[in-house]
């Protein structure tokens, strides 16, 4: 899988980590990388983002892997591809539906998916926010949430539980 775009910007992160230095740039990147990488497998796409899913057949319909789909560029059973006007998209739940059912061994669906830039919304953009924050602090050791007194005590874990419930409103039923 290509590497997803990254969810914040780097002024971004570094207003929301309270970094007013250059000196970790290059670092912070990496780790803005990361914590978007991490969220597009567990939940799903950030940004907009290409991705091909085979699914077995036979089955009633296609369940995509990602959401929320974008767009379809393709639905192929067994190497042929199949007329827009004999499938519909669920856009939302990730599901594509075909007149009549499926046949046949194995389908492809080439898609994308993913939130407009303008229309990502705030509470998963601070999940990713607060998994970068996670990430930035456990590298460094022990720390103190700011204003809170929460501890921070071991990088022993990558999905903080606080990421988790935002993450649950936008993962696929059904996809780990």
């Amino acid at each position: 899988m290509p590497k997803p775009p990254p969810a914040i910007t780097l002024v971004d992160a570094k207003e929301f980590l309270k970094i007013s230095s250059d000196s970790t740039d290059v670092e912070l990147l990496g780790f803005i990388e990361a914590a978007t990488a991490a969220w597009v497998k567990r939940v799903g796409p950030v940004l907009p983002q290409q991705f091909v899913d085979t699914i077995g057949l036979p089955r009633p319909g296609l369940p995509l892997t990602k959401a929320p789909v974008i767009s379809v560029e393709s639905v192929t059973v067994d190497g042929v591809e199949l007329a827009p006007t004999r499938w519909e998209l669920d856009p939302d739940a990730g599901v594509i539906d075909v007149d009549g059912g499926l046949t046949g061994r194995r389908a492809s669906v080439h898609y994308t998916a993913g939130y407009a830039p303008d229309d990502v919304p705030a509470d998963l953009l601070l999940g990713v926010k607060l998994l970068l924050r996670h990430l930035w602090r456990t590298q460094r050791g022990a720390a103190k949430a700011a204003g809170g007194g929460e501890e921070e005590t071991s990088a022993s874990f990558l999905w903080p539980n606080r990421v988790e419930e935002i993450a649950r409103d936008y993962r696929l039923a059904g996809f780990a």
